[in-house]
């Protein structure tokens, strides 16, 4: 991992495409002044029928050839160029380009272009060169954007891609008489600062919602057997919960900020009357803060038990940022839990 300043960044391109299907995705490709490819995997979570934690979670570095360089500098030469540009802007319901170039640059050349339309194909085959050479000049160029901006995506595979930023996340149960404190501890490794929706938006996690629409929550379930009995206990985090010591670190707007290799660690207090409890016996399937698995002071028994924890926050690694959706990989097996 490297740690370090945060690189300079000279190029930026972003494609947003919008597909018949409805569906949108965005790339974001960034340009360092030392010419390295830098792009983001904020997916929190794998695909498919098994939904594990993505292991790629990051921002990484991509070394680039001679080549490459030479392309992007050739494609930036079209983009700064407005007379150029015009000609290779195309109305497309495809996708659009948004870029900004030369940053840093002592020069100060600068072309920003916000929602400009190409007919870009970023995943269009190769043309032969052949082909190529039939087409008009500013076909050639519509088609060497797309093409160097789709080499660039290819290079997310490259071995030699190296991870700069991340986050991990741990976390901890600590049972009180009037109720239970649980800390989760947010480090930020690599050059990039990260900054996490604020405390003050997150809510309690609705069951059945698309989980594709942008809310904020964050629960910490534990799971127990009580005298043959399955239990959930649902401890939802929100801006209540938090410390007096949390609140102050973190200011008036609960934004949480976390700086290159830093980490930075949340405390709440939950009261056990503010707990939802269920239980998997299909005669009695849902129980609120009473049940023969509590005592007298409103204790949760469990003879064993394990936690699992779930977001769905806005992380924002430097310039990128995703509503990232996060589930345990596997549970944390919790010892001696008998008086929560």
């Amino acid at each position: 991992m490297t740690t370090g300043a945060e690189p300079t960044i000279n190029h930026r391109y972003m494609v947003k495409e919008s597909p018949y299907d409805g569906q949108r995705f965005t790339y974001v490709s960034l340009i360092s002044k030392d010419n390295k490819y830098i792009f983001a995997d904020l997916n929190g979570m794998t695909l498919g029928s098994q939904r594990k934690v993505n292991q790629d979670f990051g921002v990484y570095a991509v070394p680039l050839d001679k080549d490459m360089i030479a392309r992007i500098k050739k494609i930036n030469g079209y983009l700064r160029n407005p007379k150029l540009s015009s000609q290779i802007e195309y109305p497309s319901l495809l996708s659009y380009l948004s870029y900004s170039l030369d940053q840093a640059s002592v020069i100060k050349t600068f072309a920003k272009r916000n929602r400009i339309r190409y007919d870009l194909d970023i995943w269009a085959p190769k043309l032969p060169k052949d082909d190529f050479n039939k087409l008009s000049k500013a076909q050639q160029m519509r088609y060497e954007v797309n093409s160097t901006l789709s080499d660039l995506l290819d290079l997310q595979k490259s071995p030699q891609k190296k991870l700069i930023s991340t986050l991990q996340t741990s976390y901890s149960l600590e049972p009180f008489e009037k109720g239970v404190r649980v800390q989760v501890s947010l480090e930020n490794i690599g050059v990039y600062p990260i900054q996490i929706t604020s405390v003050q938006d997150w809510v309690k996690r609705v069951y059945g919602r698309d989980s594709n629409l942008d809310f904020n929550c964050f629960e910490v379930k534990l799971l127990g057997l009580y005298k043959g009995t399955s239990l959930t206990s649902y401890i939802d985090l929100k801006a209540e919960y938090l410390d007096f010591k949390t609140r102050e670190e973190l200011g008036p707007s609960l934004l949480i900020k976390i700086p290159a290799s830093t980490t930075k660690t949340l405390s709440f207090f939950v009261p056990y009357e503010e707990i939802q409890f269920e239980s998997d016996d299909p005669n009695n399937p849902t129980t609120w803060n009473a049940g023969i698995n509590r005592t007298q002071e409103g204790h949760i028994l469990f003879d064993h038990a394990a936690m699992d924890v779930y977001w769905k926050l806005r992380v924002t690694i430097s310039y990128f940022s995703d509503y990232v959706e996060y589930h345990e990989d596997q549970l944390i097996q919790l010892r001696d839990w008998k008086n929560l």
